[in-house]
């Protein structure tokens, strides 16, 4: 009887959260697809329903880093088009993305490489 007890609080709960959780993405996915990309109408939220908490804020900016002269953050892009008749190497991949931000091979190295549409 314990158990029915305890799991018949845990799964309105998880039904709960779970729809609040899915509403506030839907408000977000809504602004980015009215084209809106300015940080300052998008919201992050933290929410506690055992207190209950609401909690939004405007998130920061993504850090930038100086290489060489030249300004990145974490979500900039290099793309590299390549014929889909001819494949590509993971060898040649990365000569290419070096080659392309025109930095020194052996100073610096490509840590993370995502595939898909852009």
């Amino acid at each position: 009887m314990e158990t029915r007890r305890i799991a018949g609080k845990i799964i309105p709960a998880m039904i709960t959260t779970t729809a609040l959780v899915s509403s506030l993405s839907c408000l977000e996915m809504t602004k980015l697809m009215k084209q809106k990309k300015s940080l300052d109408i998008h919201r992050n939220a933290f929410v506690n329903l055992a207190m209950p908490f609401f909690a939004f804020t405007q998130p920061l900016p993504a850090e930038e880093m100086v290489v060489e002269g030249r300004s990145f953050t974490i979500w900039d892009r290099t793309i590299i088009k390549e014929k889909k008749t001819t494949p590509i190497t993971i060898k040649k991949l990365l000569s290419r993305i070096i080659k392309k931000m025109d930095l020194d091979k052996e100073v610096y190295q490509v840590s993370s490489i995502s595939y898909g549409p852009y």
